[in-house]
């Protein structure tokens, strides 16, 4: 008996002293994930996903199914899903296709909305070489292949689509006969879009596949919002043909291929990385892209006019502190690179990661914000008078990106360092990352506003960043339901953080609250916000909160704090983009590397995607709001 006792004695102390040491890689993040039965409707989502960190709140388990009837019912009312999944279109011949083109005239109208609307998905053709054939097209419509139809039919969608999002905020007169006009437009040119890549069967890889594919696919995002699974499936259809076509590969180690070909097929690689990334942290599932198999390198930074297919051989890449599409994907694709290690490591259902190595990660994304050229680094909306709203836009994204990396790395020690300091720093780096993406929502909703700066790019921000806000507003609910559970002795937040994070939390609500998205997602979300906000209104705490909701602003607008102080000596011409490498050898990465290299069968990570996502040793802090010097504290590491 007494051999028992000390026995048990010493694994208590044994366990004790593992949990003290924060280098010990318990896992203390480690989580199944969420698998959801909705309805008739079964899901799953990963640990990261907002869904999944809501669950942190036990009052709330329940909460979203005390009216299924009206949940499955607005489901239901909903667009039918993927026609190109789901066969639910008419099928027509080439010259039935071809009699449905509207008059050059419209048809020019509309291309010339595509190319001077600034998107990511231009970089995926090459404009001069497009509008040859266009012309081509119009003297024999006959001799076109019906992909390079389904093209053209793709880019009058969205283009359609993009001057409906003009008209649909506008209240001069006939703003809303334009919009009815412009969605049935994007109707019918989606259904040939459809018709066209079944035609011609997608599923042999012929030329101009894997350009319609993608843009078909942009279409069917803009028309979807709950129905998440079929844009997931459509995805993975478009890498899959890709992977056949061998985009993933280097195209210089073929002979067959042209230097244009080669950097189109890099560029058009480079943006499907990019979707894939983005939705599966949009959706908070795996990516399909195997790192492991990819060796294509990044595009150059290259404007169209650059590049032609009779050019022997690339050009020498333009600067950094040269603003360009490709040079914006490029760069966004580096943080979504560090977040996609972010999330697998996280994830990993049998392996866990020591706390030395998430604050390894953390430098690492500090260190790629800081070193964002200067022409994409966040400033006052006062400095930007001569940028176009398409750059400010893009620094918006970036931002956000780097916010988000940073939550999703600390927020699993969130509620650890409640009974154990050495986390501090973790719980301070989540929180104020947290806030800072709730405040660029509010200044995203005000420059949106008619009038305003980003009047005319609303429509970027409306479906394919709310989740990154569900986020931050899910890990700031979650902390502050842990703070008014506990007693008053025992509460952690300050006196200050508590009205920081509620009045962030109401400004939310209300943003929230008058949105027009009635989606199942966003449901979720203000019901959670008006819990959580009735739960502190009852505990007495918020006598001393300002009644005014969001956040003080001063003259130089909602993201003036966020600007680097060294913004304006930064000299544009001292990084190069080839030279974007963090120095590896200053970290000791022990058992990390050894995950980095592992062999897993889909999510495979090798060290080559650190090495080329980094950046130089930062001076400045990572990003300067409220507190944030004290935020990278270095006793708070300890």
């Amino acid at each position: 008996m007494t051999n028992q006792n000390e026995t048990a004695v010493a694994k208590e102390n044994k366990d004790r002293t593992r949990s003290d040491n924060p280098d010990d890689s318990t896992k203390l993040h480690a989580s199944f994930g969420k698998i959801g039965l909705e309805n008739t409707e079964t899901s799953y989502v990963e640990n990261s996903h907002w869904t999944a960190v809501l669950d942190g709140i036990a009052e709330l388990k329940d909460c979203f199914d005390d009216n299924p009837g009206a949940t499955e019912q607005m489901f239901d009312n909903q667009k039918s899903g993927q026609a190109l999944l789901l066969g639910n279109f008419e099928k027509l011949d080439q010259q039935q296709i071809l009699a449905t083109i509207p008059p050059k005239q419209e048809v020019d109208s509309l291309v010339s909305l595509f190319f001077n609307t600034a998107t990511l998905y231009l970089v995926c053709i090459h404009g001069p070489t497009f509008l040859e054939e266009y012309d081509r097209f119009w003297k024999c419509p006959e001799k076109a292949s019906i992909m390079w139809v389904g093209l053209l039919f793709s880019i009058m969608c969205m283009a359609s689509a993009y001057s409906r999002s003009s008209t649909a905020l506008s209240t001069l007169p006939g703003a809303i006969e334009a919009t009815e006009h412009a969605d049935q437009r994007i109707q019918v040119y989606r259904e040939r879009v459809v018709q066209c890549l079944t035609l011609a069967d997608y599923t042999k890889c012929g030329p101009y596949t894997i350009e319609t594919m993608i843009f078909y696919l942009s279409i069917e995002y803009a028309q979807t919002s709950d129905n998440q699974t079929g844009l997931w499936l459509l995805l993975g259809t478009v890498i899959r043909l890709a992977v056949r076509m061998g985009y993933h590969r280097e195209a210089t180690t073929s002979t067959c291929l042209s230097p244009f070909q080669a950097e189109m097929r890099r560029r058009n690689w480079a943006a499907l990385f990019m979707l894939d990334s983005a939705a599966a942290d949009q959706y908070g599932l795996p990516r399909m892209v195997n790192e492991a198999l990819v060796d294509a390198h990044g595009p150059a930074n290259l404007l169209d006019e650059d590049l032609s297919p009779h050019m022997e051989s690339l050009p020498r890449s333009r600067p950094d502190h040269e603003t360009t599409l490709v040079g914006f994907l490029a760069i966004k694709n580096r943080l979504l690179s560090t977040r996609n290690i972010i999330t697998d490591l996280t994830s990993y259902p049998n392996k866990s990661v020591s706390y030395k190595e998430i604050l390894k990660l953390d430098k690492i994304v500090k260190e790629q914000f800081q070193n964002i050229p200067g022409p994409l680094k966040m400033r006052p909306m006062s400095k930007s008078l001569t940028d176009s709203s398409g750059v400010i836009a893009n620094r918006i994204f970036l931002a956000l990106v780097s916010y988000k990396s940073r939550c999703m790395l600390h927020q699993h020690y969130l509620l650890a360092a409640r009974t154990d300091d050495r986390y501090r720093y973790s719980r301070k780096a989540c929180i104020e990352s947290a806030l800072e993406l709730l405040r660029i929502q509010e200044c995203i909703r005000e420059e949106c506003q008619i009038g305003r700066r980003l009047s005319h790019e609303h429509w970027k921000f409306e479906a394919s960043v709310k989740h990154i806000f569900y986020l931050a507003a899910t890990i700031l609910c979650v902390d502050l339901n842990y703070d008014l559970s506990e007693v008053p002795s025992k509460q952690r937040l300050g006196k200050e953080a508590f009205p920081k994070i509620v009045k962030a939390l109401q400004g939310c609500y209300n943003i929230w609250v008058q949105s027009s998205d009635r989606t199942r997602e966003s449901q979720k979300a203000v019901a959670m916000l008006r819990f959580i906000l009735d739960k502190a209104q009852r505990s007495g705490r918020l006598d001393h909160v300002s009644a005014n909701t969001g956040f003080e602003q001063d003259d130089t607008s909602m993201i003036s704090h966020m600007i680097d102080p060294s913004l304006f000596n930064h000299d544009p011409c001292s990084m190069s983009w080839e030279n974007y490498n963090v120095d590896m050898s200053q970290f000791d990465l022990g058992e990390f590397d050894s995950i980095l290299h592992s062999n897993q069968s889909n999510n495979q990570i090798i060290m080559n995607s650190w090495e080329n996502d980094g950046s130089a040793t930062i001076s400045q802090p990572f990003m300067n709001g409220p507190d944030w010097w004290t935020t990278f504290d270095p006793s708070s590491m300890n």
